[in-house]
């Protein structure tokens, strides 16, 4: 079973290619759905994919002249292709929705870049705190944070969290987020677990973006330090940066 981060990385996507790059040279961003796509693909095992017609319904406009509805758009050759046929488990280069990154100089909105549409769990957070000029990626947890929850926690818990479905915060097309999961320890840290343990996160920094969530799925799940309190009715995560970028070493040091 693969480790999952809170980056949830998109497969298709050029790490060398930064949001903050697209959003500085799109004329336009969308976030929508896919509804109509010609030609279709039906080879998805190629390595590229020919130029594409769509027509996407646009639920929201991050930048640009554009408004909700339908839109339409064309895609170039690509290492990627557009479908109108939802499915999550499908091949990671098919994109149905997401966020569309587009050049109107042609007069038809076209998607550029390496990959047009972004579809993880982490591109719609990532948009949205470059759009508000943040960086792309938000800052790793200081000391004097993690001083705070450790004192703060009456558990410290390396683990693997899996999100709860029936507290679903977030869908996006590949990938759903939950505010609910259990825990399964790989190493306590301080206190006492024997076994799994269901926690809720706790109140989060209101920014652009927001901060992490539990993905939900069998395969997908969250690896890192947890802090928890216990004293409630139900435990509660109090870290506010990400699990995963907490490394347990430091918190070691600080116990």
């Amino acid at each position: 079973m693969p480790q999952t981060t809170d980056s949830h990385s998109d497969q298709a996507t050029n790490k060398a290619e930064s949001i903050a790059d697209l959003v500085a040279e799109a004329d336009l961003i969308v976030r929508g759905t896919v509804t109509k796509a010609a030609p279709a693909i039906d080879d998805n095992d190629a390595s590229t994919f020919e130029a594409q017609s769509a027509t996407i319904a646009v639920d929201k406009v991050l930048k640009g002249d554009a408004r909700p509805g339908n839109l339409e758009i064309s895609k170039p050759d690509s290492a990627y292709y557009l479908t109108s046929e939802a499915d999550p488990d499908g091949p990671a280069r098919g994109r149905f929705a997401g966020t569309f990154v587009l050049k109107t100089e042609s007069g038809t909105p076209t998607l550029f870049g390496y990959v047009g549409v972004h579809d993880d769990a982490y591109a719609p957070q990532a948009f949205a705190r470059v759009l508000a000029h943040l960086p792309e990626r938000r800052p790793a947890a200081t000391t004097k944070q993690l001083s705070a929850w450790a004192k703060d926690a009456d558990l410290i818990v390396y683990g693997s969290a899996f999100g709860d479905a029936d507290h679903v915060t977030d869908r996006t097309p590949r990938l759903n987020l939950s505010d609910h999961a259990s825990i399964e320890p790989i190493e306590v840290l301080k206190g006492d677990l024997g076994s799994n343990i269901d926690v809720a996160q706790g109140p989060q920094p209101s920014e652009p973006g927001g901060t992490w969530s539990f993905p939900i799925g069998k395969d997908d799940f969250l690896v890192g330090v947890y802090f928890i309190d216990t004293s409630g009715a139900t435990p509660t995560v109090i870290n506010t940066a990400t699990p995963v970028g907490v490394n347990r070493r430091r918190v070691e040091k600080l116990l």
